[in-house]
């Protein structure tokens, strides 16, 4: 959908919107814009002419309208959680430790090749016609 997003936003939102906004920090609450790309996979995915389960009426061949935030509500959206947060840190603990793994299997590998990439103390025997 990315490649035609110009189309698809020119085809299915109303100013100031576009496609990328559904997946940007935007002045638009999140069910909205989810509803949007709900809307946007069954109108590309179902029948175009099918109902939409996601639209609203009033605004048909258009996504639902993104509804604006009051600033303050804003500020509350998309909150981590002290759980989540904490899930975030664990598990940016577990990559890095795998990450170093990694790096110390390939460096392992690497020093136990040769400089041609074969193994040390392997023989390179030619066959001459």
């Amino acid at each position: 959908m990315s490649n035609v997003l110009q189309t698809i936003t020119r085809n299915h939102f109303d100013p100031p919107y576009d496609f990328l906004d559904l997946f940007l920090p935007v002045n638009a609450s999140s069910p909205s814009r989810a509803r949007a790309f709900l809307w946007l996979i069954f109108h590309y995915l179902e029948a175009s002419s099918a109902r939409n389960p996601f639209g609203d009426e009033p605004h048909t061949g258009k996504v639902p309208r993104l509804v604006p935030l009051p600033s303050r509500q804003k500020v509350m959206e998309n909150v981590d959680t002290p759980e989540e947060i904490a899930y975030g840190k664990k598990m940016a603990k577990y990559r890095s430790k795998f990450l170093q793994k990694q790096i110390a299997d390939e460096e392992k590998e690497k020093n136990s090749l040769g400089q041609h990439g074969a193994a040390k103390g392997d023989t390179l025997h030619l066959l001459v016609l």
